[in-house]
């Protein structure tokens, strides 16, 4: 279920988020009523849940307090933490991004699902395994600016600033299992990951979707068979729309 993190940046309720996805993934949020959320060493970013090296240079003087404080223990655990990571990614904005459909589907077959904070967060109420926290996504210089929260789940919540374009919200699920047996039996569980890429939380579509566009330059047949599909095969009563980006109609000299 949702949880609220304090720290975490959150938008407006009402703040449109987008999520861009070819047509097979459509298809298995379709059928599976769920989001898959990728474990965070899947991604294929290096620094995910990493800290920048200016925190990393302050930590003796920020925990030169804490009794028996091992900074080389601290930084194995962040290693970890990864594969103990699971995200689901959408990019915050008001408006249609013709940068996202030509870098997620360049073969104008795909769909993108607007939505919202509080509807990405209102259909969460399903899952009953994890706890799930949603934050913007904070875009920084690795190198020499501080991060502002360190946390374990705060170190999800920041990436390069060469990523700046995607403005992402993200949805973080984080847990280490305990051992259920022998005389460390309650301890955190190092030996067994997550998950093995990643998992599907079940989520409540009708919440979920408010509006469901296809690719700018595809054609009429592709809006018609994504609609026939949602609402005859899954009685989902959503609207299809074509991105409206590249409209010559909407064309004034």
């Amino acid at each position: 279920m949702y949880v609220d993190i304090k720290g975490l940046v959150k938008p407006k309720e009402n703040a449109v988020i987008w999520r861009y996805m070819n047509f097979r993934k459509f298809l298995s949020l379709l059928e599976k009523s769920a989001l898959f959320f990728p474990r965070a060493d899947r991604l294929g970013d290096p620094y995910e849940g990493s800290y920048s090296e200016a925190n990393v240079k302050i930590r003796p003087v920020t925990y030169k307090d804490w009794p028996k404080f091992d900074l080389k223990t601290w930084s194995k655990f962040n290693k970890m933490l990864p594969v103990f990571t699971a995200v689901n990614c959408w990019h915050l904005n008001e408006h249609d991004s013709a940068a996202m459909w030509e870098l997620y589907l360049p073969a104008n077959e795909g769909v993108a699902i607007r939505s919202t904070f509080a509807r990405l967060r209102d259909s969460l109420y399903k899952e009953k395994d994890f706890n799930i926290c949603i934050g913007e996504i904070e875009y920084i210089d690795y190198k020499n600016e501080l991060m502002s929260r360190e946390g374990f789940v705060n170190a999800f919540l920041y990436k390069r600033k060469s990523f700046e374009h995607e403005h992402e919200l993200r949805a973080v699920i984080q847990h280490i299992p305990s051992k259920k047996t022998g005389k460390n039996k309650g301890e955190l569980n190092f030996d067994r990951p997550l998950c093995k890429d990643g998992i599907n939380v079940e989520v409540d579509l009708n919440t979920l979707i408010d509006k469901i566009f296809i690719p700018p330059t595809s054609e009429e047949w592709h809006r018609e068979l994504v609609e026939s599909i949602i609402k005859k095969r899954y009685g989902l009563m959503k609207e299809v729309y074509k991105s409206e980006i590249f409209n010559k109609e909407n064309v004034v000299y």
